[in-house]
């Protein structure tokens, strides 16, 4: 349904060929072989050392802390109404829609 939208298609055989033909790709691959292409950075992917985060579920913690808003309406205001209250919703829902905006 959707090949050939905007783009070449490339198999081993005719990016081999593209590579052997044009320097251009030459420049910007640093290794390829039929499972995929290793492209030229400023630094070696190999030789970087991946950290890992100190918390053994820091994705977790950052989900919670994001939709744990309590009485925070945001920008450090305060809600001046009762927390679960209609007027309390309506003023999170606007809040929310006013970021989903941006």
């Amino acid at each position: 349904m959707m090949q050939n939208v905007g783009g070449e298609a490339f198999d081993y055989g005719t990016f081999k060929a593209a590579y052997d033909t044009d320097e251009r790709v030459k420049s910007m691959v640093q290794n390829f072989s039929n499972k995929g292409i290793e492209p030229k950075t400023k630094q070696n992917i190999k030789d970087k050392e991946v950290s890992k985060p100190a918390g053994s579920d820091t994705v977790g913690a950052m989900a919670k802390r994001a939709t744990d808003l309590g009485d925070d309406i945001g920008e450090g205001l305060k809600s001046p109404h009762k927390k679960g209250s209609r007027k309390y919703k309506k003023q999170l829902a606007a809040k929310h829609a006013a970021m989903a905006a941006r």
